[in-house]
């Protein structure tokens, strides 16, 4: 995988559609010490201060509908590695959010650049690593907050690309069936009464889980079962 190493940008999301401009060689990372501009989902922006891991993947795909589904997955890789290599209580919240304790540690986001006969998935993650309180927003913490000792950065990165690009592969060849199990297991806020917000559309329910596509499953008060492709959600 080629490591493409910067200092500060807007954001590695930005900075990978430069690269892709110049016509870098898929598949590549852009990483940087800090983003001056982190996206997230909609108009949210996320602290980037150095500590941090920000990168974005590029990556080829031959469908572009998998853009959707590549942020829960890789939502799911990453909590795997956090729990695997160093033993943390890990969940995702759908669709791209990973917590720790119910605390976000990580977050994802995916966008698909269309073209005439292959496709790019940006695959947008940030993770706290060696931030302290200090540097993060309420209700968030670090690899280093949880661990009571700094981690190696590198590390880190290589853990989560070997995992995620894996994983991102499988989806391409056989779909989101075969995370659909495991991300149920790990699911943040099941049972609970959410609110999911699409542009002007509003919808809430009960989370019930994840189906086969990697839609939300929300139960209504008459006990019906709607199902969510897309969106942000809140606690009611």
């Amino acid at each position: 995988m080629n490591v493409i190493a910067l200092d500060e940008v807007d954001s590695t999301q930005a900075a990978a559609r430069d690269l892709l401009s110049r016509g870098v060689t898929l598949p590549f990372v852009v990483t940087a010490v800090t983003q001056s501009q982190g996206r997230g989902r909609g108009e949210h922006t996320w602290i980037s201060a150095s500590g941090g891991l920000w990168c974005t993947l590029a990556w080829p795909v031959s469908q572009p509908a998998l853009v959707r589904q590549a942020s829960v997955v890789a939502g799911l890789s990453i909590a795997t590695v956090l729990n695997k290599a160093f033993q943390l209580d890990t969940s995702v919240k759908w669709p791209n959010d990973v917590l720790v304790r119910d605390k976000k540690i990580c977050g994802i986001l995916a966008d698909m650049l269309i073209g005439d006969a292959e496709s790019t998935l940006l695959l947008g993650i940030g993770v706290n690593v060696n931030n302290t309180l200090d540097q993060l927003l309420p209700h968030a913490t670090s690899l280093a907050m949880e661990l009571g000792r700094d981690v190696d950065l590198d590390e880190v990165l290589h853990r989560i690309l070997d995992r995620v690009t894996a994983d991102i592969a499988i989806l391409g060849r056989q779909g989101f069936t075969p995370f659909a199990a495991l991300l149920n297991s790990v699911l943040a806020l099941r049972d609970q009464n959410v609110t999911v917000t699409f542009g002007n559309s509003h919808t809430s329910g009960r989370v019930r889980g994840i189906d086969d596509s990697g839609a939300l499953l929300l139960e209504g008060t008459t006990g019906r079962i709607s199902t969510v492709d897309a969106g942000d959600i809140r606690d009611s």
